[in-house]
């Protein structure tokens, strides 16, 4: 099954680099297994920071998931540091300008950011160029676990069961889309199921996709799970399925939690074809590996990116922080490189076998 022109065009997953732990990604054209590669030990400089002000670069309105866990980590980084963290927002067009943003910043250890590896994969891979962040350079310094996503309807779309929406034929959906893991959810679920849903774009962010989806620009979409979740309470939003297991601590878990984990419906109701079956296979990746995750810039000094990597991994072990970042959407707030590493080499072994079908 070859997917639809919408997919071919508007998706580009195929590899995902981070240098600082040395994971160089490859074209899917030569895709080979990645390795962590051994590298020398660097002491942080720590006494750099003293006294010096730092910004935060994340994309993503106020109030949404990337700034609430910006506003999180920063003020615990900046105590470890002895020094002053300013988190800026820039909410257009979801994290794209973040990651550009981070690209462009000087390497001298004052400037770092907040950015989607998963989500924003180098796509000159399978020869659509969107966006200008050269992940594979940009030094990596942790992340979060993946935003968790709500396939969602209106109450009058008459889709009431995530099995409904999967059968959904004929344009009766009018998908509300955000770039990112939203959109990919929704194209790949669409060209799979062959729902051809309507899809509406020009979203700049999940707050103004929320707003959108509310006042009735549409009758479905995948979107942020915290934050339409005090909706699904009210009634003004259906759920239907989550990406990824809701975690307790989140708003209005009692409910939320009982919804279905899309992972698990295909592993009871698999799909039938090879390109289908790649596809959900690459779609349950990204949905479990993660894509909110820091960097520096590219050419950043060793002991500052050491600096940096540590505070991080103080500020997000402990347990304030992990309370407040489970109730902003995005626990488990650390990986290792050996996580990445096996993710990516996942991606790119399913990326090659789908590549055909994407692009074109």
């Amino acid at each position: 099954m070859k997917f639809a022109s919408t997919l071919q065009r508007r998706i580009g997953i195929a590899a995902l680099g981070c240098s600082a732990l040395s994971l160089i990604a490859v074209p899917l054209a030569s895709a080979q297994t990645v390795h962590a590669t051994k590298t020398k030990v660097v002491k942080p400089d720590f006494a750099f920071y003293a006294g010096k002000t730092v910004t935060l670069i994340t994309g993503g309105a106020a109030g949404a998931s990337n700034d609430l866990a910006a506003l999180i980590v920063a003020p615990l980084m900046a105590s470890y540091l002895h020094c002053k963290i300013n988190v800026i927002d820039m909410p257009a067009g979801a994290t794209v300008p973040a990651a550009d943003a981070i690209a462009a910043s000087a390497p001298d250890g004052l400037t770092f950011g907040q950015a989607g590896p998963l989500g924003y994969i180098l796509s000159q891979d399978i020869g659509v160029n969107t966006i200008n962040f050269p992940i594979r350079t940009q030094e990596w310094l942790g992340g979060f676990s993946p935003p968790l996503y709500l396939v969602a309807t209106t109450p009058n779309s008459g889709v009431k069961t995530f099995i409904q929406y999967l059968r959904a034929t004929g344009g009766g959906l009018k998908l509300l889309e955000l770039s990112g893991g939203g959109q990919l959810n929704i194209e790949i679920l669409n060209s799979v199921f062959h729902q051809h849903a309507t899809i509406v774009k020009g979203y700049i962010n999940g707050t103004s996709l929320q707003t959108g989806f509310l006042r009735g620009d549409g009758n479905g979409s995948v979107i942020n799970a915290p934050m339409t979740a005090p909706f699904v309470a009210t009634g003004q939003v259906t759920g239907l399925a989550l990406t990824q297991p809701y975690v307790k601590g989140m708003v209005n878990y009692d409910q939320m939690s009982k919804l279905p984990i899309m992972s698990d419906y295909f592993v009871k109701h698999p799909v039938k074809g090879k390109s289908a079956k790649n596809a959900l296979s690459l779609l349950n990746l990204y949905n479990s590996a993660g894509n909110q995750d820091f960097f520096a810039p590219a050419g950043t000094p060793p002991q500052l990116v050491a600096a940096l990597a540590a505070a991080y991994r103080s500020a997000v072990h402990q347990n304030g922080a992990q309370a407040a970042l489970i109730a902003a959407g995005v626990p488990n707030g650390y990986r290792t490189a050996a996580q990445i590493t096996t993710v990516l080499n996942k991606m790119i072994k399913v990326g090659k076998q789908i590549a055909p079908y994407l692009g074109g």
